[in-house]
């Protein structure tokens, strides 16, 4: 089935509104998957760092329950302890184990000698009444676990002090378990670091580590022992309390910025590919329109044009079988009438075979068949051939003729140059009125002017397409098939060159046609 051209006009314009809600969608949906990646990246990459945690948590607890025993001791003294401690390649990383005692005297502080294997005295530390403590991590300087210390009767004296060594800590227990938690494909999009709570709060995802050691809730007051803690004069003893969750904090941080950012320009990437796709789509629409309204104008066109050569073909035809007839029945006894017979035959053959022969022409640049035997010819010779042929046509019918040339030469192929001229001049001959027709030609420009009534702006876009005829030459029914100019066309641009048109301001037409130089 045919449509007619609206038809087609409401079909492209039907489509291409159709894309606008398939486009919003797309930007919602693109949207919402992006939203929806952001919030599965961001719950990945907390539940990975909360199991770093729960994994730090679960080293410290074997740390100090290995080395200050369970609640309430079990007879093993402290120095048993740290001299059998055999710490693995996974084991949290201490410094220092030190212990502190009340005394009558005040605080006593020991720490673990490991050449001499066993606990000496040592100085307390200036940090010691200043830090806040309970049965696990102390939050402050330093990084340490802390927890009770016994005597053999199992009576608590004071605390065991756990100090962490911070640098190995920071450079290799916890990147170990980060990377055994989140992976290379993590690892290369984001940068995890590890800071102290008490920093100012950093990255996208933070989760704090050795926040909660199993080791049971903080005793309710000052730890018993042998007198218990005796505040001195101008001094306060440790309290007790848990200040803070944990003692690092694990911030992760995308390489390429925030990961919201770093989704927003994934989003955007989306929408542009998506965005593209549906244009080349909306222009694959609307070229499809053209080619239909295209098809149709040219299916028409060809319609016109098969009527319009049937009669043409049928005209010469026609005079030709009834001259023959005449002829070959003896009808014609006269010398006289039988030379104009014949001259008629010749005429109306000649005129049958150049039709013929421009649709051929035609259909053989159209297809490219035709390679061009381009080679260098003078320009005089172009004119003296054209003149030749044409200026009898031209005077045949009363109309002046009018040729100038320069001399010169070009390339390209004189036979298929011929013919586009000649068909120009035969075009001037037709519409101009009759009247005059120059020509002109100078290096490698060849114009053809006539003054007549000129072109029809609404047939000037037109004129160089295959089998289109002028309003007014399908309103008065003159003769043509329509490929005259479009076969000018096709030769020269197939020397490289091109053929313009236009009206000139006294009146008539113009046409330029334009064949590169040497």
């Amino acid at each position: 089935m045919r449509m007619s051209e609206k038809q087609v006009n409401v079909l492209v314009g039907g489509a291409l509104l159709a894309l606008l809600p398939l486009a919003w969608l797309q930007y919602r949906w693109i949207s919402e998957v992006a939203e929806a990646d952001q919030q599965r990246r961001t719950r990945e990459l907390t539940a990975a760092l909360e199991r770093v945690s729960a994994d730090s948590d679960r080293a410290a607890g074997q740390l100090h329950a290995t080395l200050v025993g369970p609640r309430g001791g079990d007879g093993f003294p402290l120095e048993e302890r740290i001299a059998n401690y055999q710490p693995g390649d996974d084991a949290l990383p201490l410094s220092r184990v030190l212990r502190a005692m009340e005394t009558e005297a005040g605080v006593r502080a020991e720490v673990w000698d490991a050449g001499k294997g066993r606990m000496v005295e040592a100085a307390v530390p200036g940090w010691w009444n200043e830090m806040v403590v309970r049965d696990g991590p102390i939050h402050g300087e330093p990084a340490a676990l802390l927890g009770p210390a016994f005597s053999e009767e199992e009576s608590r004296v004071g605390f065991v002090v756990l100090e962490l060594d911070e640098r190995r800590i920071v450079e290799e227990f916890l990147p170990r378990l980060v990377k055994a938690q989140l992976g290379e494909i993590y690892l290369s999009e984001f940068t995890i670091r590890a800071v102290k709570v008490r920093e100012p709060a950093g990255g996208e995802v933070a989760v704090t580590v050795f926040r909660n050691i199993n080791r049971g809730p903080a005793p309710p007051g000052p730890p018993p022992g042998r007198g218990g803690w005796k505040k001195k004069k101008g001094g306060r003893p440790p309290g007790v309390g848990f200040p803070g969750p944990g003692i690092w904090r694990l911030e992760a941080t995308h390489r390429d910025g925030t990961l919201e950012s770093v989704v927003s320009r994934t989003r955007v990437r989306n929408l542009a590919v998506s965005g593209v796709t549906l244009l080349f789509l909306a222009m694959a629409m609307v070229a499809v329109g053209f080619a239909l309204r295209r098809s149709q104008r040219l299916a028409r066109l060809q319609l016109e044009f098969t009527a319009g050569v049937s009669h043409e073909l049928r005209t010469p035809l026609a005079v030709i079988v009834s001259a023959g007839d005449n002829l070959a029945g003896g009808y014609v006894k006269d010398p006289a009438k039988v030379r104009e017979y014949g001259a008629l035959v010749r005429d109306e053959g000649t005129r049958l075979t150049g039709m013929v022969d421009q649709v051929l022409r035609f259909s053989e640049f159209e297809a490219e068949r035709i390679p061009l035997e381009k080679r260098t010819i003078l320009l005089s010779d172009v004119m003296a051939n054209l003149e030749r042929e044409m200026r009898p046509v031209a005077e045949r019918v009363g109309c002046e003729w009018d040729v100038t040339y320069t001399n010169g030469t070009l390339s390209g192929d004189p036979a298929a140059l011929h013919v586009a001229l000649r068909n120009l001049v035969e075009n001037a001959l037709r519409h101009g009125g009759g009247k005059w027709v120059g020509v002109r030609a100078e290096k490698g420009v060849f114009t053809v002017e006539d003054r007549g009534p000129g072109i029809s702006p609404a047939d000037l876009p037109h004129l160089f397409e295959a089998f289109y005829r002028g309003v007014e030459s399908r309103a008065q029914q003159r003769k043509g098939s329509g490929l005259g100019l479009a076969l000018v066309d096709r030769i020269a641009r197939a020397h490289g060159g091109g053929v313009k048109v236009s009206n000139k301001p006294d009146g008539g037409a113009r046409f330029t046609l334009t064949i590169p130089g040497e």
